[in-house]
């Protein structure tokens, strides 16, 4: 049986530099609809998502979120 995973690896923002960045979350974009998957630390930067089906179209938005809880801009990912 072959696993299939997705793997989204992101770069800080430069924008971000010296900005008390607390985590990023992973949200799961299906249609109008926006699913938080995980946080994760400042410090990391990739995030694998396991048992993702073969045909399936998988859409991610990566956002940094501040100290004070506010949330950046989405960068997305689209995995076809």
């Amino acid at each position: 049986m072959q696993r299939i995973y997705n793997v989204l690896s992101w770069a800080e923002n430069p924008n971000n530099a010296g900005l008390p960045v607390a985590k990023y979350k992973i949200y799961q974009v299906d249609g109008n609809t926006r699913t938080q998957v995980v946080e994760v630390n400042p410090n990391v930067f990739q995030y694998q998502q396991r048992k993702v089906l073969a045909d399936k179209t998988y859409t991610y938005e990566v956002v940094v979120v501040l100290d004070s809880d506010r949330e950046g801009k989405p960068a997305s990912f689209t995995f076809k």
